[in-house]
């Protein structure tokens, strides 16, 4: 069974009446400070278990699917084994028409992929061998609306295009203003991607008929594309694909047409990209630490990732023991375990989620906020922590409305980021994984 909880965003697409936490019976207390009880040590377990497939594409009706970020490239994680991603996009007309280059001066067709730094993980410096691929068939020929990220998709053999290049986010570039008015005039651009496509697979794309060309004829021609990097080298790098439904042509990666109409007219014919877009995600745990440690309650850590990784399963029944007592206010405090900066930092946020009776997750914290990861310094030692707040859900199953004794801990915006936490469990002597809870005596 494959589970809506893919999105993982700021925006969740499962709400339920728990989300709504609210402190129960805090009215009550006025100066009666003795009533109120704060613990902290009630007994929980943990393991890391495997994630089933997430969703990477949701069309909807105005095309303006949130995620936007997708992933290129391959980590190499002793801790947390390899992950790679690859990403596919098609490109879409803007009219149902495209110019018939054989009748007008082609000058060049560049595609264009904005660089998204919230993709990038691991080593910042590596250079990456780009692929660039032709689909054997468009993505939205098959005749589904909704992308898995254990799905990949047939591909012509060799690439259209390859090029070495580093990645840095912060530069922008200066490209040619393609006007005849001032032939020398430049446009300052964020930092992209940029891959020159062959002048001639275009004009092919007819050699007779009209001056342009009809939508169905264009989608046979030009199905879609495959984004790789060859290079095992622990890095990730993200593309900004999102695709504006009500605005297309402001979408952020586009094909690129440059061509001449007469002597005195040039023009750019603009083919945004990624109204259907999918990465393909895979993991390979052999020989990591994650692997010695999956499914043990008795482990020392406890492994958290996005991508199609791993979450972690907290068993909270020992909450249920509280059922004489009101419950005030209710949070899971997990810490990390020492990271390196440079090439591993931690998941910025992380929300819990329990199973309903059909199996399906949903939303188990609080629906208008995410647990982000906070820098502490308890006794002036350095941490950093998630705080989610259950307290409805904790309420709800006092009241017998929600049967769960477990929460699972999963990655906020898990497809968009290849992120990971190391995390430490509740058996920890120093920073245990513990309930935080606020009682008072009926």
């Amino acid at each position: 069974m494959k589970y809506f909880f893919f999105l993982l965003m700021s925006a969740m697409m499962v709400v339920t009446s728990c989300n709504d936490s609210q402190l129960v019976g805090s009215d009550l207390l006025g100066d009666q400070s003795a009533d109120v009880e704060y613990i902290d040590d009630l007994a929980l377990s943990a393991k890391t278990v495997l994630s089933d497939s997430i969703i990477t594409f949701l069309k909807f009706e105005s095309d303006n699917f949130a995620n936007g970020t997708y992933l290129v490239g391959n980590i190499d994680d002793p801790e947390f084994g390899k992950s790679s991603a690859t990403t596919f996009f098609t490109p879409t007309l803007l009219r149902d028409t495209f110019p018939r280059l054989s009748v007008f001066t082609l000058d060049s067709v560049v595609m264009v992929m904005e660089l998204d730094s919230t993709g990038q993980y691991g080593d910042k410096e590596a250079v990456h061998d780009l692929e660039l691929y032709n689909l054997v068939d468009r993505l939205d020929n098959t005749g589904r609306d909704t992308f898995f990220s254990n799905e990949t998709y047939e591909v012509e053999s060799a690439p259209i295009v390859t090029r070495s290049q580093g990645i840095n986010y912060t530069d922008s570039l200066e490209v040619g203003g393609y006007i005849f008015t001032n032939p020398d005039s430049t446009v300052l651009v964020p930092a992209q991607l940029r891959f020159r496509l062959d002048n001639q697979y275009w004009i092919d794309l007819s050699q007779s008929g009209g001056d342009f060309l009809e939508l169905e004829e264009f989608n046979q021609f030009v199905p879609g594309y495959e984004l790789r990097s060859a290079t095992a080298n622990n890095s990730m790098l993200g593309v900004n694909l999102f695709y504006n439904g009500n605005s297309p042509q402001q979408s952020n990666s586009t094909i690129n047409v440059y061509y001449q109409i007469n002597d005195s007219t040039r023009t750019v014919f603009i083919l945004p990209l990624g109204r259907y877009r999918h990465s393909y995600l895979e993991n390979d745990y052999a020989g990591s630490a994650l692997e010695a440690n999956l499914d043990k309650t008795t482990a020392d850590c406890f492994y958290l990732q996005s991508q199609q990784g791993t979450n972690v399963e907290v068993d909270i029944s020992s909450a249920k023991s509280i059922s004489d007592r009101i419950l005030n206010f209710a949070e899971l405090e997990v810490s990390v375990k020492s990271f390196d900066e440079n090439l591993y930092p931690p998941i910025e946020a992380i929300s819990a989620w329990y199973r309903n009776e059909d199996g399906e997750f949903v939303r188990a914290d609080r629906s208008d906020e995410i647990a982000r990861v906070e820098e502490t310094y308890p006794q002036g030692e350095q941490l950093y922590t998630y705080k989610i707040d259950i307290t409805a859900f904790i309420n709800q199953v006092k009241k017998g409305e929600i049967d769960a004794d477990q929460l699972t801990l999963i990655a906020v915006s898990k497809a968009q980021r290849a992120n990971r936490s190391l995390i430490y469990g509740p058996d920890d002597p120093d920073h245990p994984m513990k309930l935080n809870l606020t009682l008072t005596k009926p």
